[in-house]
């Protein structure tokens, strides 16, 4: 049985999306190589929701190559098989959240989204039901959508900076 995380790419949905495009997912910190592991399965947080998940098909490598735009993450592992949701959910809106609160604590983001940590077993099986139960988007389908919202959610951004949209 794998072995659930959560992966976050902060409020950057541009890198959420060249992981999609590149199979690739990646960290900064070399403790990426304890966390994730060939035969995991990923879940991708964004900007508070969670968009999809991925098979990770690879252990833990590194390469210095940038190919995400901030930053290099050097630590990097190979996914396959990307699934994104018809519709994004936020773990507030499932028990997962309060299980979270209950078993890491109020902040368990921190240690979760953000290193990727270990995932109490309850919430685990619900991250999996909930796997089976939405809706995926089609392989062909990705692309598109990821881009729509990935212009959406940088014209947000920019606006609350007070900067124009993007068109």
């Amino acid at each position: 049985m794998s072995n659930v995380k959560i992966i976050s790419f902060g409020k950057n949905f541009h890198n959420l999306v060249i992981a999609v495009q590149n199979s690739l997912i990646g960290s900064e910190f070399s403790t990426f190589e304890e966390k994730i592991k060939q035969g995991d399965l990923v879940f991708f947080a964004c900007d508070s929701l969670i968009w999809g998940y991925a098979d990770v098909v690879s252990n833990v490598f590194q390469n210095d190559n940038r190919i995400w735009n901030d930053k290099k993450y050097p630590y990097r592992a190979h996914i396959d098989n990307v699934k994104i949701f018809t519709t994004a959910f936020n773990l507030a809106d499932y028990s997962i959240d309060a299980i979270f609160r209950d078993k890491i604590g109020k902040h368990w983001a921190f240690k979760v989204l953000f290193t990727p940590g270990k995932i109490p077993k309850e919430a685990e099986s619900d991250l999996k039901r909930i796997q089976s139960e939405r809706s995926v988007l089609q392989p062909k389908e990705i692309p598109s959508y990821l881009e729509f919202h990935s212009k959406n959610i940088e014209s947000k951004r920019r606006k609350k900076l007070g900067l124009k949209p993007i068109e």
